[in-house]
């Protein structure tokens, strides 16, 4: 009895180690997402990887979903970006310009109630310019 005992514990112990390490590198994945935006991330958001592909030319964006209602994510952002948003006419999303000023804005995070179906309540729309990392990096070799 006692080593069926020790068997069970010796078996929730092993799930949870699993659980830990399967949990592990979505964390990682989303540190690095957000180093390579170089923006935060809504907590929780998750990556629409199948959007990827629209954006203007000579610009990336970065399309996520949250089950949080709109403001409390554009309050998220005016806290880390230290910016209050903007609306623009015709929009019916939150603006924070990151580069550019309205009405030309280069670089910017939207926040949006999710009109395009699904269970999340809010789209957030990360746009940089493409080329923003072979600029810096052609910066730095400059400066060695």
């Amino acid at each position: 009895m006692k080593s069926a005992a020790r068997y069970f514990l010796v078996l929730v112990a092993l799930t949870f180690v699993a659980q830990a390490a399967l949990a592990a590198p979505k964390a990682e994945k989303s540190v690095s997402m957000e180093r390579q935006i170089g923006v935060p991330v809504y907590p929780g958001a998750k990556y629409l990887k199948h959007l990827a592909g629209m954006h203007a030319p000579g610009k990336k964006a970065y399309y996520f979903e949250s089950n949080a209602d709109p403001r409390t994510v554009a309050v998220f952002y005016e806290k880390k970006l230290h910016k209050k948003p903007g609306m623009f006419k015709g929009q019916n999303a939150l603006v924070f310009p990151l580069s550019g000023k309205p009405p030309v804005i280069d670089e910017y995070v939207s926040v949006q109630p999710n009109v395009y179906g699904g269970t999340a309540k809010t789209v957030i729309t990360i746009v940089r310019n493409a080329h923003r990392a072979k600029v810096k990096s052609k910066a730095k070799a400059k400066h060695k």
